[in-house]
C-alpha cells in the first residue's frame, strides 16, 4: 500500500506579480502589488480577491482572520473563502491578542466559536463580539487565556466555555 498519491511540483500559474508575490499569515491567502489571492492547491481552487481601496503596499495579516492596510480592517472567512471590509474597527490601531481576541484603541472583541458571554450564545463558526464591559485602553493579556483592565480580570478561550470575569 502506498500513500503517495501522485502530486507533482509545478509552477504556480496565473498572471501574478512574481516580484512582489508573498503568503500571508493565515496559510491560504496570498498577495502582490496589485491583488490578494487566495489558493487551494489540493483543490485546484484559485480565487482573486479585489476590493475597492484596499491599498495594497500598506496590506498585512493581522493573524489567521485579519488583514489590515494603512486605512482598513478586512475580515477574512475560512468558511466561504472571502475577504470582507469590516467597519468595526479603527485600522491604525487594531492588533490581535491571540486567536480568541482583537481589539482596537476603542473596543475588544471576542471569538465567540465555542465562547459563551453572558446572554449572548457561542457560534459554530468563527465570530468575534464585542466585549462590552471592557476598557480598551488598559485592557492587556496577562498569559494565553487571561486579561485585565483597569476594572476586571478576565478568562477568555476555553473552548465549550463561557467568557468568566472578577471585578
Amino acid at each position: 500500500m502506498s500513500f503517495w498519491n501522485g502530486n507533482t511540483i509545478k509552477p504556480l500559474e496565473g498572471n501574478y506579480d512574481k516580484a512582489t508575490f508573498q503568503q500571508l499569515e493565515s496559510g491560504v491567502l496570498y498577495k502582490d502589488k496589485n491583488h490578494v489571492y487566495k489558493l487551494n492547491y489540493l483543490a485546484g481552487e484559485d480565487l482573486q480577491i479585489d476590493i475597492a481601496g484596499m491599498d495594497m503596499a500598506t496590506l498585512q495579516s493581522v493573524g489567521i482572520y485579519f488583514l489590515k492596510d494603512k486605512n482598513r480592517v478586512y475580515n477574512f472567512s475560512y468558511q466561504n473563502s472571502t475577504v470582507k471590509l469590516d467597519k468595526r474597527f479603527d485600522a491604525k490601531t487594531f492588533v490581535e491578542m491571540n486567536y480568541y481576541v482583537v481589539k482596537d484603541k476603542n473596543h475588544v472583541y471576542y471569538n465567540s466559536q465555542n465562547i459563551r458571554y453572558k446572554d449572548q450564545y457561542a457560534t459554530k463558526e468563527v465570530q468575534y463580539k464585542l466585549l462590552e464591559e471592557a476598557d480598551a485602553t488598559t485592557f492587556e493579556m496577562v498569559d494565553f487565556t487571561n486579561f485585565k483592565d483597569k476594572n476586571t480580570t478576565w478568562t477568555i478561550g476555553d473552548e465549550g466555555e463561557e467568557v468568566n470575569f472578577r471585578k
